[in-house]
């Protein structure tokens, strides 16, 4: 027996399994393949000896993406806004605050020098908008 479907979303990560609840939600008989024996993708949560270990992501914007196709499919997401946040670094958690916690000023914090620090914020905005190192930036 064959099976047809309007739309096949490859992939159970965010992405594809925002996009095949949001075209099931508008009527769309859709299939969510995933290579995996477990959906989630990146998002996922394994269990090993019967600890739960976080394959990827482990948090998600508070009003972003998951919220509203959350609220435009009807369901609720469960995003929480995180009680605390650390940037692990050298093997040291650095408390992120309204005060002084971003990233930035975390770099700044652990750099060596304040050379250092702006070669790594730079690699950062670099990789953050995707563009290729200049032969300036190569050591």
């Amino acid at each position: 027996m064959e099976q047809r479907y309007d739309a096949i979303a490859i992939g159970s990560g965010v992405g594809g399994s925002c996009a095949a609840a949001l075209l099931a939600n508008e009527g769309r008989k859709v299939l969510l393949a995933e290579k995996r024996a477990y959906l989630g993708g990146r998002f996922s949560t394994s269990d090993h000896d019967g600890y739960l270990c976080a394959t990827g992501g482990l948090a998600v914007q508070v009003g972003g993406p998951i919220e509203k196709v959350s609220a435009q499919i009807g369901i609720e997401s469960g995003v929480r806004p995180a009680s605390r946040s650390a940037w692990w670094i050298a093997g040291q958690f650095h408390e992120i605050s309204a005060t002084g916690g971003s990233l930035r000023a975390t770099i700044r914090k652990v750099a060596g020098s304040e050379g250092e620090s702006s070669r790594v914020s730079g690699a950062l905005n670099d990789a953050l908008n995707r563009l290729e190192p200049s032969d300036a930036q190569l050591p």
